[in-house]
Parts: C-alpha cells; structure tokens; sequence
C-alpha cells in the first residue's frame, strides 16, 4: 500500500507508523498463482491515513484477501 504517491515536502515525507492492520483471508492463493492487487486511499489527513486494498486471482478474478491499513504520521526530526 502506497502512501508515496501523495507525498511531497511537509506532507508525508518524513516517516509514518501502522495504527491498525485488518486482514481477512478468503481463500488461498497457492504457490505460483497470480495476484491482481487493487489499492485505494480512502482517506489521507494532515496526521493519519486509511488505505484499503483487495487480492484477487488473475485467472478468475475471485477475491483472496481484502485488507485496510491505518497509518499515523511521524515527525523525525532533521539531522
């Protein structure tokens, strides 16, 4: 999940931790089976953001996994 494509200078560039992660496994995705993984931004704030994605299989577009990631952003200082 994603969160460079946003990010620029004072806005997510300076590091960001896991809040929550929500996974549900639907069914497997055996060893060598293609994935098609679709992910959006539901939400990005100043401080926290919330990204949900879906796994699906290439071959018949049947759904493996969905998942939702919050993230809270970090201040590191500069060096």
């Amino acid at each position: 999940m994603n969160i460079t494509a946003v990010e620029r200078e004072g806005f997510w560039d300076r590091g960001h931790v896991s809040r929550t992660l929500n996974c549900t496994y639907l069914r497997p995705a055996f060893l060598g089976t293609q994935l098609l993984i679709e992910s959006e931004t539901v939400h990005i704030g100043k401080n926290m953001c919330l990204i949900r994605a879906v796994m699906k299989r290439k071959s018949d577009g049947a759904i493996c996994y969905t998942c939702e990631h919050g993230k809270a952003r970090i201040e590191i200082p500069k060096i």
